[in-house]
């Protein structure tokens, strides 16, 4: 007990002292902040841990970090020279709320934030100033160092790529022009989003990204080199695991299966779309998992999905054209379904 009080007293001066100085909270959720974490976990529990003392922060400590992190800055620096660098813009808000672009260069051996420049918030970013600021940037680099600039695809900024284009000095007419990956999926959902009727794009997608999963598994490949891609395909199929979306992709027709409710065989992936699924059909019929009315739909999505298309439906229900708009009237009349199934 008298442990945790002094712990808690320490966690009390420790979140006090943070709200005073008023340092950012997104600070200790850095990189930075996660590497002091790590070292003092890893100081010995013989030794009494203790902050670093006024006279080491205010005296020399400050320099001498200043050195070996210069150190650390070079050797990034002689890769941008050997291997060349990736120049990225980003724009945002400084904690006063001014409009900022940060400029960051990334190589062979690590990244570094290269400029941040403030601009004027009450002028707008026209193509010409643009200009003059990437100019500004890549020359300073210098231009030999830098091989691809990103960023997304505004029109002022697209207008400026295609003016450096025909730049008269090669090492900047030479560089490549790169949108931004996150901007170019945006766009991309955003089509697919048009496309999709009924829950039947998405649908598509899910079964895919489980394909692909399944296949980086199969790769002969270290686990430590194939690991991280599958955790990363699998956590963003998760995002697409709402609970409409779960019983949109169960009611699309070209989807229904054994798998998901009467196999001896049910994976776990599957075991969670049926869960989220029924997530989605208790928020709909009132939240009452003992319901007659949950039930009632819980029992006809289990009967429809166990009906295989091939067997008892009308040609037209197996149509590419019609699957979305079926899915989509099953979808609103679910209800409707159970007399029907059980004859």
């Amino acid at each position: 007990m008298y442990d945790k009080e002094k712990l808690a007293e320490f966690t009390d001066a420790w979140l006090q002292w943070v709200y005073v100085k008023g340092l950012p909270f997104n600070a200790f959720r850095g990189l930075e902040f996660q590497k002091v974490w790590q070292a003092a976990e890893r100081v010995p529990r013989s030794i009494q841990f203790r902050f670093p003392s006024f006279r080491v922060t205010a005296g020399a400590g400050i320099p001498s970090q200043r050195v070996k992190v210069a150190t650390m800055v070079s050797e990034v620096r002689v890769a941008f020279r050997h291997n060349s660098a990736t120049i990225l813009s980003d724009g945002r808000k400084s904690r006063s709320g001014k409009p900022l672009v940060n400029f960051l260069a990334g190589g062979a051996n690590g990244a570094l934030l290269y400029a941040t420049v403030a601009r004027d918030g009450s002028v707008q970013d026209t193509v010409d100033i643009v200009y003059r600021r990437w100019r500004a940037i890549i020359l300073s680099f210098p231009a030999k160092d830098v091989i691809d600039f990103c960023t997304d695809s505004a029109s002022n900024y697209t207008a400026t790529t295609r003016r450096f284009a025909t730049y008269p000095e090669p090492d900047i007419r030479r560089i490549t022009w790169l949108p931004c990956s996150t901007h170019v999926c945006n766009l991309m959902l955003s089509d697919i989003g048009t496309m999709d009727k009924g829950g039947m794009m998405m649908s598509v997608v899910y079964e895919w990204s489980q394909h692909v999963v399944q296949l980086m598994r199969g790769v002969d490949v270290p686990e430590d080199m194939i690991e991280p891609c599958v955790r990363e395909v699998a956590m963003l199929n998760l995002h697409m695991l709402e609970p409409a979306h779960v019983a949109a992709h169960l009611l699309n027709p070209r989807r229904w299966s054994l798998t998901y409710y009467h196999s001896l065989e049910t994976i776990a992936d599957d075991r969670r779309v049926v869960v989220e699924c029924d997530k989605f059909l208790l928020a709909q019929t009132g939240g009452d998992p003992v319901g007659r009315l949950y039930r009632t739909v819980r029992d006809q999505m289990r009967a429809l999905s166990a009906r295989i298309p091939l067997q008892g439906y009308p040609p037209w229900f197996l149509q590419v054209t019609s699957g979305p708009r079926v899915q989509a009237c099953v979808f609103k009349r679910l209800p409707m379904y159970g007399p029907r199934l059980s004859k």
